[in-house]
């Protein structure tokens, strides 16, 4: 489980806090050294089959540690599927299962084991459909599941790279403090 080398330089970068809710100021240049260091030292055989995370039974929810901000949930999530590695959504994630307890209260267990809401109702089918076209995209498209990783220079604030695989390209960007996040149709491939 890739916390180190993607979840929580992520999450942090995001949310403005690490794994505990301390206070952190991470930058997107920062958490991209993060990002890439963590990559590198892994073994080529590796690298693809990394299982990646953003929320698990040991750790807050994703969307909790964002204060329901969609956008920015979207956004980790999209670089989630655009990474080298095999992505995983804990459950509930994908309709806007979040945390039963107040934001202040910063326990990820058992708070982040809350049940699933079977009642369709209550699920965010704006959620359910973006990363339903994340898993399309990323069993479609090889070069996100087997191409190399590659930074490209940015503004700051904004986290970029590429992916290629022999004469295939696909160059996701992801800005923090942007509204409007161009979804995976955005990214050029």
């Amino acid at each position: 489980m890739h916390y180190a080398g993607f979840a929580h330089p992520v999450m942090e970068w995001l949310s403005g806090r690490d794994l505990h809710g301390n206070p952190v100021a991470l930058e997107a240049g920062e958490a991209w050294g993060v990002l890439l260091d963590h990559y590198a030292a892994l073994p080529l055989q590796l690298r693809h089959s990394m299982y990646t995370l953003l929320s698990s039974h040991d750790i807050p929810r994703a969307l909790w540690r964002l204060r329901g901000d969609k956008e920015r949930f979207k956004t980790a999530y999209a670089l989630l599927f655009a990474f080298p590695g095999s992505p995983a959504v804990y459950y509930g994630d994908e309709v806007g299962l979040s945390q039963p307890n107040p934001y202040e209260v910063w326990r990820g267990d058992p708070y982040c084991r809350a049940p699933f809401p079977w009642d369709e109702a209550l699920w965010d089918q704006d959620l359910l459909r973006f990363f339903r076209r994340l898993v399309r995209l990323k069993k479609t498209h090889p070069v996100l599941r087997l191409g190399g990783l590659l930074p490209l220079e940015a503004p700051p604030g904004v986290l970029a790279f590429r992916r290629r695989l022999g004469g295939r390209e696909s160059s996701p960007t992801s800005p923090r403090r942007r509204r409007g996040f161009p979804s995976p149709g955005g990214w050029t491939s």
